[in-house]
């Protein structure tokens, strides 16, 4: 990559210095399942609700390849780095709550997320006062919208069909296509 960086890291400013800190990517925290193939009994289960396929590490990780595919995924990286944010040891808490802000939330945000003005008044007074629970309520709003838009895309993809039909298996590599990631039986991508 340019000057060295690998362009799947995050980047952010480290309000201390001033400088930029370059963080792993979220795979790092949230190891993708490369031995596990999804099945068809997976996709079945995941298609009934978008807690259900995010609970599974395996479907997280589809999830996010989707995501990335259709330039959507600002919305699960938030979500997961709020989480990372509530399993996180106190002595983090104020630095994770100011990175959270700076990537999504900030008038200049690195990855913005589209929320209602309440939402945005409750993740200013999070971020004046950090805790573990900061920005849950933006979490919240975000998670009904990847519910009601993004899971249901997901799970409405004719690749994810080809899945839950198992004439389709999915791919561990990370694919920006619009198809979602998905290969089919042949192995063959794209389409």
């Amino acid at each position: 990559a340019e000057g060295g960086a690998d362009d799947r890291y995050a980047v952010g400013v480290d309000g201390g210095s001033g400088g930029v800190v370059v963080l792993p990517p979220f795979e790092t925290f949230f190891p993708a399942p490369e031995t596990v193939k999804p099945s068809r009994e997976m996709a079945i289960k995941w298609r009934t609700s978008l807690r259900a396929l995010l609970a599974d590490p395996v479907g997280l990780h589809l999830f996010q390849q989707f995501c990335r595919s259709e330039f959507c995924d600002e919305n699960i990286s938030f979500w997961l780095e709020v989480e990372a944010l509530k399993a996180g040891p106190a002595r983090e808490v104020a630095g994770r709550v100011k990175d959270i802000y700076v990537k999504y939330l900030g008038p200049i945000a690195l990855q913005p997320i589209n929320i209602d003005q309440a939402a945005r008044s409750m993740a200013e007074r999070d971020r004046l006062m950090p805790s573990h629970e900061s920005f849950g309520a933006v979490q919240a709003q975000i998670f009904t919208l990847m519910s009601k838009d993004t899971f249901r895309r997901f799970v409405s993809s004719p690749r994810f069909r080809r899945l839950l039909e198992g004439s389709a298996r999915w791919s561990t590599v990370h694919d920006r296509t619009a198809s979602g990631g998905l290969a089919d039986a042949a192995g063959g991508g794209g389409g």
